[in-house]
């Protein structure tokens, strides 16, 4: 039988394979680049200038969640267990939108300066090597870029790491979730906004009991910043102006989540008679594969910010 929920061992496998399956696709993919390489004569540089070569490279973090998400199908009912309500409703789905639009806007300057900092400190800041410099370019940055990571990383994080911690407090599973979610980034550069909008990306979903509302913010807020790229839009603002800015922009993202209506339907006598005749899974409540997987996550961090400090290769 189906699980249709996430106790603290199948939340810890869940996020111990966000963090390796990724590194080993790297891997396999690096392989791949040092064989075509050796077939052509040309190094790994000059292969990742071919976009499409690029563009797949850059998607192996989401091939990794993809394939763990269709793994999670065979044991969990994933609608159940993700809380994947997708009758939102206009309202939420137009308070969603307006907290997606206000998180690009109100944290951008400030991570920005965020990023020159570590750069006056020596770090190395890396680019999007995807190439948005076209509207048809732009459309599939949107698709793979945007609504793509806005559904596997709220199913993987909102969805089942979120549901899996929930039941230890609402504040243990918000801070836990965003602080995991920072280190599968495993960027010191992608520290800020991650853990800021994953705070209100739990808030939305523990206010709707909807893991879709956080995939409509993450997709519009994916997708704006994909937009304003294109558009060369930039913010310069004072440090002060940006501070402010992003305090009462939190604080705003906040509100409207207080707003949002809880999508789940009171379960019928009927339904609540079949839940109680049910057999009840078991609960593994095992922490091992958590802790394994933060060590391991906690190592790849560490390992990426020594490389950041490191004088680029010439």
């Amino acid at each position: 039988m189906k699980k249709n929920f996430f106790d603290l061992a199948s939340t810890g496998k869940i996020f111990l394979w966000a963090i390796a399956l990724p590194q080993i696709l790297a891997l396999v993919a690096e392989l791949v680049l040092l064989l075509i390489c050796f077939i052509t004569g040309q190094t790994i540089e000059d292969i990742l200038k071919i976009q499409p070569i690029n563009f797949a490279v850059s998607m192996l973090a989401q091939v990794a969640l993809l394939i763990i998400l269709l793994f999670m199908r065979k044991k969990y009912d994933l609608k159940t267990a993700l809380k994947f309500q997708p009758n939102l409703g206009a309202r939420n789905i137009i308070i969603c939108a307006l907290i997606g639009i206000i998180g690009i806007f109100a944290l951008s300057p400030i991570v920005d300066w965020f990023g020159i900092f570590l750069q006056s400190i020596g770090f190395n800041l890396s680019t999007i090597g995807f190439d948005i410099s076209s509207p048809l370019m732009l459309i599939v940055g949107i698709i793979f870029m945007a609504l793509v990571p806005a559904i596997l990383e709220e199913a993987i994080f909102r969805g089942a790491i979120l549901q899996g911690l929930k039941r230890y407090g609402k504040w243990v599973a918000i801070f836990g979730t965003s602080a995991l979610f920072v280190l599968v980034h495993g960027s010191l550069q992608q520290v800020l906004y991650p853990f800021i909008i994953s705070i209100i990306l739990c808030q939305v979903v523990l206010k709707t009991n909807s893991v879709c509302a956080s995939m409509i913010v993450h997709f519009v807020s994916n997708a704006l910043t994909l937009i304003l790229a294109y558009a060369g839009f930039a913010f310069v603002l004072p440090v002060w102006a940006s501070i402010l800015i992003a305090v009462a922009g939190v604080v705003i993202m906040w509100a409207l989540s207080l707003l949002l209506k809880n999508t789940e339907k009171p379960r019928t006598q009927e339904e609540v008679l079949e839940i109680i005749e049910k057999p009840v899974p078991k609960v593994d409540n095992n922490p091992a594969p958590l802790k394994i997987g933060i060590y391991l996550a906690i190592l790849l961090f560490a390992f990426s910010v020594v490389l950041g400090f490191m004088p680029p290769i010439e």
